[in-house]
């Protein structure tokens, strides 16, 4: 009888034990479900998610100012107060060695970085903060180095418009405290964020991006060895050690770079995230997403869909900045290199060729931009973020 109970005892202890396994198992998938708003389209995938939160077309406070079609945005484009070009763009830049650039940028300056085939340049955003667009002529392709200090966006641009003049301006308006770039040839009206023509001929035209990352100084100079880095000496009179809005430096003084205050009129808000926290933004096919970057960071890489079409985001811990590129080769991160998923084919983590291929890595438009400026644009934006 003794040993019947003893049969009976350890029966129902493995049961129980079997219980608890399942419970946790349950408990851990539900972790990574993602809960979507009700009747909302899954434009994203996610893959082996820790605690977050996604939402699509999830809007907090939205204003009744939103255009029913881009055109419409000129009636509410502010006037900002300078003339066409009153903010200098340059359109000749000079470039020093990276040598001869550290004797005016300090450690802890941002530059703005863009990779051109085998060449990479490098703007003070100290200096960018006064001028906002550099035109650079490659063998007659015009591309546009773009900033906006009030809304934290650098986007590069190429004009592929046929017109002899494809160089950008700054029209000296605002549209959702953005900037508003004109083309010089037909002086149509570009918001940068927004990357198409508002008025004029080509009134529904959208300018070809390609990225534009922010890095230290120090991160930079210890990476790039031949790089070009655009001289202080721009033709124009400017205090540039002198941050009209503030500094990036110090995260507890209290100036616009870190405060939330938003100085001018934006056409939508959404409080999921704080003003000025910064997002990767992603455009593809008519469809808006933004990655929160420290939880990317936090991952190291990360995978995600739009429309169907496969991405990765992954993090250059180098430079610290976050890459996003297209992903039909099902890429992983293996050491400093992006290796396809048959490891016959690999890329450097800026996205250049190592083996097995030829090919660069395609790049969807994305950039780094300030949530509330985003969101003011793309109210319908989804967005992968951290929910403590």
């Amino acid at each position: 009888m003794k040993i019947v109970n003893i049969v009976k005892g350890r029966i129902i202890l493995i049961l129980l034990f079997i219980l608890v396994v399942v419970i946790m198992a349950a408990c851990s998938s539900s972790s990574k479900n993602v809960e979507l708003d009700p009747g909302v389209e899954q434009s994203a995938l996610i893959e082996e998610a820790p605690v977050f939160r996604i939402d699509l077309v999830k809007r907090i406070e939205k204003n009744s100012e939103l255009p029913i079609a881009y055109e419409d945005y000129i009636e509410v484009i502010n006037d900002a107060g300078p003339p066409k070009d009153g903010i200098p763009p340059i359109d000749n830049p000079i470039y020093d060695d990276i040598d001869d650039a550290d004797e005016y940028l300090n450690e802890d300056d941002y530059v703005f970085v863009y990779e051109y085939d085998s060449q990479v340049y490098a703007f003070a955003q100290k200096i960018m903060v006064y001028h906002e667009i550099v035109n650079l002529n490659h063998n007659n392709r015009i591309h546009s180095i773009t900033y906006c200090p009030l809304t934290g966006s650098a986007i590069g641009y190429e004009n592929m418009l046929e017109v002899e003049d494809k160089t950008l301006g700054t029209s000296g308006s605002l549209l959702n405290s953005n900037l508003v770039m004109y083309d010089r040839a037909s002086e149509s009206y570009w918001p940068q964020i927004l990357g198409e023509a508002v008025n004029g001929e080509h009134a529904g035209f959208v300018l070809d991006s390609f990225p534009v990352h922010w890095v230290l100084w120090k991160d930079f100079k210890a990476v790039y060895k031949d790089a070009k880095v655009l001289t202080m000496e721009t033709g124009h009179i400017r205090n540039y050690e002198e941050d009209p809005y503030g500094s990036y430096k110090f995260e507890d003084i209290d100036n616009y770079y870190h405060n939330e205050s938003i100085w001018f009129h934006v056409m939508n808000k959404d409080t999921r995230l704080n003003n000025k926290s910064i997002v990767t933004a992603v455009k593809y096919k008519g469809k808006e997403f933004a990655l929160e970057q420290e939880f990317i960071k936090g991952l190291g890489y990360y995978k995600f869909s739009i429309e169907e079409k496969a991405f990765i985001a992954v993090y250059d811990k180098a430079i610290d900045v976050i890459r996003i590129f297209d992903d039909r080769y099902d890429l992983s991160v293996e050491g400093k290199s992006l290796v396809d998923k048959d490891g016959k084919m690999s890329w450097s983590i800026s996205g250049k060729p190592e083996a097995g291929t030829d090919r660069t890595l395609e790049s969807p438009t994305y950039f780094d931009v300030y949530w509330f400026a985003w969101v003011a644009y793309y109210p319908d934006t989804g967005v992968i973020w951290y929910d403590e």
